[in-house]
């Protein structure tokens, strides 16, 4: 606790912290204690109570600081609002569901959202991520990765600044990406092969940039949970990635490997 403390202004947290910052039940006044120590001591515990607060709330900001994403409100899904199109997506949903439960409570272990494009992939691994993010406690990191953007930060950090993308901030790059994926504690990297090949037949091998950037993400993601979504199978991946790599941000546990079978895209249903 004295290292959380530390790292908050203990100045600014006594001139902003809520009168209505309660302590616990359980704190009792001691024997022979003065008012001033008692008020002290409550003080004290409210000030811890308040520190642990904004602690939770600084590391569930990490997914809304430090995700990168192409489309426009990824983030904001959320099991409720899943549209139960039929008894294949409500299955499904069920499923991460449990999955997103399991990381709450503390498990790690890799995840694969696998199947054809439009099928609700990344929305229901937004849902889970979401969910983990506000509800876990303790809190945890969680980080949303666009396969797509991460492979122009790879290619990017070759050319000089001026000429990277203006859609991409100059001020990122692919080493501050890299150290946001090490720290997280459940990373979704969303849409993993397509940042290669937009076909799903005659896949191409990634180019040597590539396959180092993603060797250095599954190296930083040992010990910690990873989700892939693809449309594409492990063994499609290893065409395009060394099946070392595939192999470490994979699962073999198939209750882990969630399969996107009978669901009509959604794409399709909303055109």
């Amino acid at each position: 606790m004295e290292n959380i403390k530390a790292a908050v202004n203990l100045h600014e947290l006594k001139k902003h912290m809520p009168d209505d910052i309660e302590v616990s039940n359980e704190l009792m006044r001691k024997d022979g204690e003065s008012d001033r120590e008692w008020h002290d001591r409550i003080q004290h515990e409210r000030e811890i109570k308040y520190t642990k607060i904004l602690e939770r709330k600084k590391v569930r900001g990490f997914l809304r600081r430090f995700s990168y994403y192409n489309e426009t409100g990824v983030l904001k899904h959320t099991f409720k609002a899943v549209e139960m199109t039929s008894e294949a997506v409500r299955n499904t949903a069920k499923h991460v569901k449990k999955l997103a439960d399991e990381y709450k409570n503390g498990q790690i272990f890799n995840m694969v959202l696998q199947g054809e494009p439009g099928t609700g992939k990344s929305m229901l691994a937004s849902c889970l991520l979401n969910d983990v993010n506000n509800n876990a406690d303790p809190a945890m990191r969680c980080m949303y990765l666009s396969a797509t953007l991460f492979r122009r930060l790879a290619m990017d950090q070759n050319r000089d600044v001026d000429n990277r993308d203006d859609k991409l901030n100059k001020a990122i790059d692919l080493k501050n990406v890299m150290d946001h994926i090490k720290d997280a504690d459940l990373l979704v990297l969303d849409d993993l092969g397509s940042e290669t090949s937009m076909q799903i037949t005659n896949i191409k091998p990634a180019n040597e940039t590539m396959q180092k950037a993603l060797f250095d993400l599954a190296d930083s993601r040992q010990g910690k949970s990873t989700i892939i979504t693809t449309n594409y199978s492990s063994d499609d991946l290893k065409l395009m990635y060394n099946p070392k790599i595939i192999d470490r941000i994979f699962t073999a546990n198939k209750d882990h490997v969630i399969k996107f079978d009978g669901i009509t895209s959604y794409r399709m249903l909303h055109n």
